[in-house]
């Protein structure tokens, strides 16, 4: 029997509050640390600083999440097959991207025209890299629905449940990420100098960057070993 689309949505979000947090921790403080980068970036004013760019922002990044995730966990439809044959590679095209983007987004600091529309044209790329880099622990509501999803009768509602759960780990990340990018705001906003945000921005970026290196050095799976074996 298929699982739900509801509760595979809801094991997705709730993994994310649960111990199986230790295996997320992958992908956690560098997706927020994405979307707290993006609200000082808003802070510099302009057109593109209205929370409409944010919210696009966010949802860039849970969107690319979810889909290439879900993809990735069904390889025999679609592109995932080729995503997996391919995957070492597209490791170090995912982390190189994250450094590069990680560095455009520190260029405010160093008075560089970046704005906060920047950071929404990278957030489908940088969720697709999370996704890439991401190797998932199987929890009982994702070990159902890739169970389904490649058996005989998987097919389309297979994809779109790993989908789902994908999709509740991004809504959870969002949310999560939402509370410190509203951190972010109220604690520059209380600064009277430019040079507290401008530092914040920097090492929320850093803070970005380093899944990028984790990703091109190959430490990736030693850090989640180490996540993993926290306990």
């Amino acid at each position: 029997m298929a699982p739900g689309y509801f509760e595979t949505f809801f094991g997705g979000f709730a993994a994310f509050f649960s111990v199986w947090q230790l295996c997320i921790f992958q992908v956690t403080p560098f997706y927020i640390a994405f979307m707290v980068a993006a609200r000082l970036l808003s802070r510099r004013g302009g057109r593109g600083s209205s929370g409409a760019v944010l919210a696009v922002t966010a949802l860039g990044l849970a969107v690319s999440f979810s889909l290439v995730f879900g993809i990735m966990g069904v390889p025999h439809v679609g592109v995932g097959g080729v995503i997996l044959r391919n995957l070492k590679l597209l490791k170090l095209l995912a982390g190189a991207f994250i450094i590069v983007s990680a560095a455009v987004l520190m260029l405010p600091a160093l008075r560089v025209g970046v704005g906060v529309r920047t950071a929404a044209a990278l957030s489908p790329l940088a969720g697709a890299a999370f996704a890439i880099g991401y190797s998932p622990c199987i929890s009982p509501a994702l070990a159902a629905a890739l169970n389904f999803a490649r058996s005989p009768d998987g097919g389309g509602r297979g994809l779109v449940l790993v989908v789902l759960y994908g999709a509740g780990m991004a809504a959870a990340l969002t949310l999560t990420g939402a509370a410190f990018m509203a951190a972010a705001g109220w604690l520059a906003a209380r600064r009277r100098t430019a040079r507290v945000p401008a530092a914040g921005l920097v090492a929320a970026a850093a803070v970005y960057m380093t899944m990028g290196v984790l990703l091109v050095t190959g430490l990736m799976l030693r850090y989640k070993a180490f996540l993993v074996n926290f306990f």
